[in-house]
């Protein structure tokens, strides 16, 4: 490695310490300030990369995320699946709890205190106007039961088909996981592995859509169908 080369990764290590060391020890009032700085660094290349892979993230962790017990709920739905949504995302004067800005798609974790229906659709709106959609799950869709999908295949092999069908059905419509699966789904998803998904599972895209009309709180056009 030349050494011009080094000494820029070197100096953009030291960055990445220093900013996160700030972000650690700084009160809950400044860090959003430090996030947002960030972001907007950070922005081109999030797009350039979005643009050419959009499951490839530019960090996971600029930071040791801050979240509640229902943020950290649906982060670790949105970790285990090929999705990229950005943590406490800034888009006007707001933070969406996870966002991607190349598709301007929003996630919230609405916890069950703090929340006023009509303020969040208003907000909703103003993101709109912007052309972000934004999606929403609740407390009890974060920590909703649901069986997985061990059990619901161990109940199509005993034959109990119509049971299982109803554990995918509330799986989808009811959880957190369901609805970014659903995100991940018409988002994010390659064509090929959404046919063959679509030949095992017909249903599947209208169940996707159920969920995305269910988890939002103003109208907006949802994803169509493409297989080209």
């Amino acid at each position: 490695m030349k050494e011009e080369s080094f000494n820029d990764l070197w100096d953009a290590i030291q960055r990445d310490i220093e900013r996160e060391h700030e972000y650690e020890y700084s009160p809950n009032s400044e860090r959003r300030k430090i996030v947002r700085r960030y972001y907007n660094e950070a922005l081109p290349k999030i797009m350039a990369l979005a643009s050419e892979s959009l499951t490839t993230w530019y960090s996971v962790y600029p930071f040791d995320w801050k979240f509640n017990k229902n943020e950290s709920s649906l982060w670790a739905s949105i970790r285990s699946r090929p999705v990229v949504l950005y943590p406490e995302f800034p888009v006007l004067g707001y933070f969406v709890d996870f966002g991607n800005p190349f598709l301007k798609i929003a996630i919230e974790a609405d916890s069950k205190e703090f929340h006023d229906k009509e303020e969040d659709k208003a907000r909703d709106h103003k993101l709109l106007e912007v052309g972000w959609k934004t999606f929403r799950v609740s407390y009890n869709d974060n920590f909703a039961p649901f069986k997985g999908l061990g059990e619901i295949s161990e109940m199509i092999s005993s034959g109990d088909e119509d049971a299982a069908c109803e554990e995918i059905k509330n799986w989808m419509l009811n959880t957190s996981d369901g609805v970014v699966e659903a995100i991940e789904f018409f988002y994010f998803m390659a064509v090929k592995k959404k046919a063959r998904l679509i030949e095992n599972f017909p249903e599947y895209p209208d169940l996707a859509k159920e969920t995305l009309r269910k988890h939002r709180l103003i109208s907006f056009p949802l994803p169509s169908l493409s297989l080209i």
